[in-house]
């Protein structure tokens, strides 16, 4: 009964208070994207994801994976039908693109998103080349350590119609993506 607040002036300023920490905080989760988070709640795991994480493997073993979500035989990769492998993924990752101003922090929030964007049959999604690039003296995030860490790029291009009540075409699009 300490705790509680009597006067409900006070107990009205609290509530204001305690709503203006919620959105700020909200705020800067989505703002900064390098803030240390503790892992991902629960109910980010992508439902039916019973695969379980890969951890260590080789920038080979990733191309391949990566390769393999593209679906480079049908042309529908996975930015047309949300379907990746999600092993290689932490719950929580951030994709920051391609509009820097909504990223979208999780896995099964990206992967329900990306399955409903575009019109599977009239659209298409093109692997063009796919590589790792060595950065060198990159200086690690959590350890403060200067490592040589790969990156893999993916560049493709993109056509197709999108799920809204009009039916927008998009022209053909190129562009890249970095893991």
């Amino acid at each position: 009964q300490a705790l509680s607040i009597r006067c409900p002036f006070w107990k009205r300023r609290a509530a204001d208070i305690l709503d203006g920490l919620d959105e700020l905080m909200r705020f800067l989760v989505i703002r900064h994207k390098s803030l240390p988070l503790v892992g991902p709640p629960a109910g980010w795991r992508c439902h039916g994801d019973d695969l379980p994480k890969s951890f260590h493997l080789t920038t080979k073993q990733v191309l391949d994976v990566i390769h393999s979500d593209w679906k480079v035989e049908t042309s529908k990769g996975y930015y047309i039908t949300g379907r990746l492998n999600t092993s290689i993924y932490r719950d929580d990752c951030l994709f920051d693109g391609p509009d820097p101003d909504q990223p979208v922090r999780g896995l099964r929030k990206y992967l329900n998103a990306a399955s409903q964007l575009f019109d599977p049959v009239q659209s298409r999604a093109e692997l063009l080349s796919l590589h790792s690039v060595e950065t060198r003296n990159h200086t690690h995030r959590s350890t403060a350590k200067n490592v040589n860490q790969d990156i893999i790029v993916a560049a493709w291009k993109i056509n197709g119609t999108l799920r809204l009540p009009w039916r927008p075409s998009l022209p053909e699009l190129t562009g890249t993506t970095t893991y």
